[in-house]
């Protein structure tokens, strides 16, 4: 990750914002060695291709504005309304940056929803596709 480390430490720097704070902190965008909840290692070669697409210019940017809009401007729900369909959410409990409270939350939005918490990150789906793949589609098959 040649370029796109130095743009990034330099995002962090100008900014002082905790999304690039954390990312620098936990190392997630350039260390091959990666920790996560299952496998404890992730590979390099499962990084290369987010690496790759993190060293466009101002892709990080691009990536934490996501985030942040979705806090900055939820959606207008309507009040005493839930959703009726079922819905299901997994939920890793060791994601460094989504609380666990927020998944949990959630479901004061839906009539028909569940809460599945797991031992993954924030990538549950590369922490725990053995356990996850399965869930998903017993779920689906209801």
């Amino acid at each position: 990750m040649t370029g796109s480390g130095r743009n990034l430490e330099f995002f962090v720097s100008k900014s002082g914002s905790l999304p690039q704070t954390l990312c620098l902190k936990y190392a997630a965008l350039g260390n091959d060695k990666t920790i996560d909840s299952h496998r404890q290692i992730t590979k390099k070669k499962d990084l290369e291709p987010y690496q790759r697409a993190w060293s466009y210019p101002r892709s990080i940017r691009s990536m934490l504005n996501w985030y942040r809009a979705a806090v900055l401007f939820p959606p207008k729900l309507p009040k005493n309304k839930k959703i009726l369909n079922p819905v299901k959410i997994f939920w890793g409990e060791r994601d460094p940056f989504l609380k666990t409270e927020m998944g949990r939350n959630s479901l004061r939005f839906l009539e028909n929803g569940e809460y599945q918490g797991s031992t993954a990150t924030h990538w549950l789906h590369h922490d725990i596709p053995e356990i996850l793949n399965p869930a998903i589609y017993e779920f689906l098959q209801r």
